[in-house]
C-alpha cells in the first residue's frame, strides 16, 4: 500500500495528465456538482476524475 496526499486532486485533471500539486492555473475544473471538464473540454464525474488523480 502507498500512502498519498489527496490535496489538489479535485481541482487537477487526470485526463489533461497535470500532477496533483498547487498549480497558478489548473487545466479543467468543475462545471457544476459531480461533473468536472478537462482543459481539452472532455467532460467527466468529477469523483472519477479525483480518484484517477490518487
Amino acid at each position: 500500500m502507498i500512502e498519498t496526499e489527496e490535496s489538489y486532486t479535485s481541482k487537477t485533471s487526470a485526463l489533461d495528465l497535470e500532477e496533483p500539486i498547487k498549480h497558478e492555473t489548473y487545466g479543467g475544473k468543475r462545471v457544476k456538482r459531480g461533473l468536472f471538464k478537462s482543459g481539452t473540454g472532455i467532460v467527466i464525474n468529477a469523483d472519477v476524475n479525483g480518484s484517477l488523480q490518487i
